[in-house]
């Protein structure tokens, strides 16, 4: 007949590999969400992810300007196209005073403005200032 203290230990030694098969089956299905998140149209926004455009470094160009989304905010807009603080403010009368920290998405619902307009002006703002048409 087993001491309690090895009764003890025998269930303890059992609780711990169950504790870890269950770890392992919750970081497999953890890295395959990741992956299933990676490939998913969420993260992606005409082939393009956003760490590969922090990763070129370089101000995009005017043939960038049809990338632009509405997720994006105007502080992003300015590092990436490399435009003044306050031209698309300007641009676009934008008196928020959340700019730039404001989407566009935002900017639009809560001007009740036109998604599709919205978009256009801000590819074509930017479009001017990259051709030198400030």
């Amino acid at each position: 007949m087993e001491t309690p203290s090895g009764k003890t230990r025998k269930f303890i030694k059992y609780a711990l590999i169950i504790l870890a098969a269950v770890l392992v089956v919750l970081c497999a299905a953890l890295i395959l969400q990741f992956v299933n998140l990676q490939r998913s149209p969420f993260l992606r926004f005409h082939g393009i992810r956003p760490p590969d455009i922090l990763r070129n470094r370089q101000p995009l160009t005017v043939n960038d300007v049809n990338m632009i989304q509405p997720w994006m905010t105007f502080d992003y807009l300015n590092h990436i196209f490399n435009l003044p603080p306050d031209y698309l403010k300007t641009k676009l009368a934008v008196s928020d005073t959340r700019y730039p920290r404001l989407s566009l998405t935002h900017f639009i619902q809560n001007n009740h403005l036109d998604s599709n307009s919205v978009m256009t002006e801000v590819k074509r703002a930017i479009s001017d200032f990259l051709n030198g048409k400030k």
